[in-house]
């Protein structure tokens, strides 16, 4: 069976998909050009690489439709880009608002002065020689120049040294183009090809991996049984109920299984015991020295192996 919050979130997260394809052009997109547009041109904020939600804050001063539809598209790894060893073309690439990796106390940076006056990139304050670009040239560029000293200095100190010794063995003024592609937890997609791909189901199969209803049958195995420390219980549940993805009937049948969604089952030949789902035959195994019908009267709901 579905699971309906998901479900939700993944219907939220596939509207990337629609505002990014559609022209800007369309009189439908009027209002959510307004509201999110006040993070960036052309739906910026799909590219921001924040940690969280509660690392960018200004997501409070939207209306609550758009802000799920951007909590979702995070939630779902949107934006996320994980470069392990970037080059000078990666870095000048890094868009420098709502980026996790030039943060303070956690949360990432957002000018809008600095957007409207088109510095978005880290290109756009480097040099053709690899280093900041000098104050008098970045005032020609700033539109609106209240508290720039300040702002400045907190953008200068909070690019990482990595990045800074990297960038500075480089000799080029390099074109941004990466905002012609989404990142989904560090994939690629096309802006013009690939966003077909990014419909509600893809996004649902995304976001149930990355949750887990921790069974009621758990607690009972592990004191009855003294299971404890013996088995890793996320990776089995995980792999009955999520990453067994080649039949979802069978996924949807072992997730009642092991939440005790039945009602009877059969235990033998001609046995029907209630208030279990399944149950092993442990005794039959000879290791467990319980027998079925003490196990059933505890309680305990068990998996099939």
């Amino acid at each position: 069976m579905p699971d309906i919050s998901t479900l939700q979130e993944a219907l939220y997260a596939s509207w990337v998909r629609r505002l990014c394809q559609s022209n800007n052009k369309a009189s439908w997109l009027a209002i959510p050009l307004y509201w999110l547009s006040h993070f960036g041109p052309d739906f910026l904020i799909f590219h921001f690489n924040y940690k969280n939600v509660a690392a960018f804050p200004f997501l409070e001063n939207i209306p609550l439709f758009y802000r799920n539809i951007v909590i979702a598209w995070h939630s779902a790894g949107g934006g996320c880009i994980n470069i392990p060893k970037p080059n000078h073309f990666d870095l000048r690439n890094q868009i420098i608002w709502g980026n996790c990796n030039i943060s303070f106390r956690g949360k990432s940076l957002f000018y809008p002065k600095w957007i409207r006056s088109k510095i978005i990139y880290l290109n756009d304050i480097i040099d053709e020689n690899g280093y900041l670009i000098d104050p008098p040239t970045l005032l020609q560029k700033l539109q609106y120049k209240s508290n720039w000293i300040a702002e400045w200095y907190d953008i200068s100190r909070l690019i990482p040294n990595e990045w800074k010794s990297i960038l500075k063995d480089t000799r080029i003024d390099y074109l941004c183009t990466k905002r012609k592609y989404l990142y989904i937890n560090g994939k690629a997609f096309s802006v013009e090809n690939d966003l077909e791909r990014l419909s509600s189901k893809y996004f649902y199969e995304i976001l149930i991996t990355n949750r887990l209803t921790r069974p009621i049958c758990e607690p009972a195995w592990n004191g009855q049984l003294k299971l404890f420390n013996i088995f890793q219980w996320r990776s089995i549940w995980m792999n009955q109920t999520v990453l067994l993805s080649l039949n979802r009937k069978l996924v949807e049948f072992n997730f009642k299984i092991i939440h005790r969604m039945g009602s009877t089952c059969v235990v033998g030949e001609s046995q029907t015991v209630t208030n279990a789902v399944y149950v092993i035959y442990l005794t039959r195994m000879n290791i467990c020295s319980f027998t079925v019908e003490e196990l059933v009267r505890s309680g305990i709901t068990l998996l099939s192996l």
